[in-house]
């Protein structure tokens, strides 16, 4: 059954049990999951949502005298349309993961998601299969469990709770093209090119970015965006675009970098090689340790950020780090 004929079933069942005064009533029952909602700070996992629709039944007997058990299909027509919440999915293995008031910021439902499955388990954006031992990292949500690719993810973004449709779809992209590469070449004093690297499999996301300081990081936790490390803020530098490779130096122009090259082969679109994000930093100290974290912001604008890399930049060196 679906959420919308689970949500709205019963107007016509209360409307008769009532004597037709069924609108405001059916409101108060909307607002009976909505508080339980917020009451858990979080998104209504399946377990919570049959507690919540026991709790709307409840709201039914109340308000109509009766003392009877009420089946869902009873219950749910009495509920409004804003009531109905949008039943989030797992786009590859189609588990229903939760459900989320339309009321909610949508960049704050992911980051909530914990699930645990005999499969796979999600937690702080990261999917975890539990059969052959992958990680991928989250990717957005979008109207469609089809496949990604860079025409699909415009068209079936997801933006806005608020105008949703009843499911939404969490899609992911393996965690190593979060990898980040430092190469640079420097002189005495100064990188005077420092390329920080990161790859995706095709154009998928709104911006690609990194954020990096060459002061002493105790924690990746302080390589955010707006973070600060020993009273300096992290530098952000970010980019709508993405690129097929990277030939300037200390690459070569003869000898082109893909993203393969960097990722692992990790592959995508792009003739198989997946795409390139990366930015420039110029006149590093060298003797410090650049510290960065890549990162990218779905369409929906949930931040998703790959792993903290080190590297000491050294004097009068040219280095690809691969």
């Amino acid at each position: 059954m679906s959420v919308r004929s689970e949500m709205t079933a019963l107007a016509e069942q209360v409307r008769r049990l009532t004597g037709g005064a069924a609108q405001l009533r059916a409101g108060e029952m909307a607002q009976a999951l909505h508080k339980i909602d917020q009451q858990e700070k979080t998104i209504l996992v399946p377990e919570k949502f049959g507690g919540a629709m026991a709790a709307l039944a409840g709201q039914v007997r109340r308000l109509t005298g009766k003392t009877g058990a009420l089946g869902i299909v009873e219950m749910t027509q009495a509920l409004s349309e804003v009531a109905v919440p949008v039943r989030l999915a797992d786009a590859e293995s189609g588990i229903i993961l939760g459900y989320a008031s339309r009321d909610r910021d949508i960049v704050a439902i992911a980051p909530k998601i914990a699930y645990f499955g005999e499969t796979m388990a999600l937690e702080d954006l990261r999917k975890y299969n539990l059969t052959v031992n992958t990680i991928q990292t989250f990717a957005g949500w979008f109207a469609s469990a089809t496949p990604l690719t860079a025409a699909g993810a415009e068209t079936d973004k997801v933006t806005d709770l608020t105008t949703a449709p009843e499911t939404i779809y969490a899609h992911w992209i393996d965690a190593g093209y979060l990898k980040t590469t430092i190469a640079y070449t420097s002189g005495a004093a100064t990188a005077s090119k420092t390329y920080t690297i990161s790859t995706v499999p095709d154009d998928l996301f709104s911006l690609y970015g990194f954020v990096m300081s060459t002061k002493a990081v105790s924690s990746q936790e302080q390589l955010v965006i707006g973070g600060t490390v020993e009273g300096t803020k992290v530098g952000n530098f970010s980019k709508t675009t993405v690129f097929t490779n990277i030939s300037v130096a200390p690459f070569s122009p003869s000898d082109p970098k893909m993203a393969n090259d960097f990722n692992g082969n990790l592959g995508g679109a792009n003739q198989g090689n997946g795409y390139i994000t990366y930015a420039l930093a110029a006149n590093l100290p060298v003797g410090k340790t650049l510290s960065v974290r890549a990162y990218y912001k779905t369409k929906d604008g949930t931040v998703v950020y790959g792993p903290m890399t080190q590297k000491l930049l050294a004097a009068n060196a040219s280095d690809m780090g691969i």
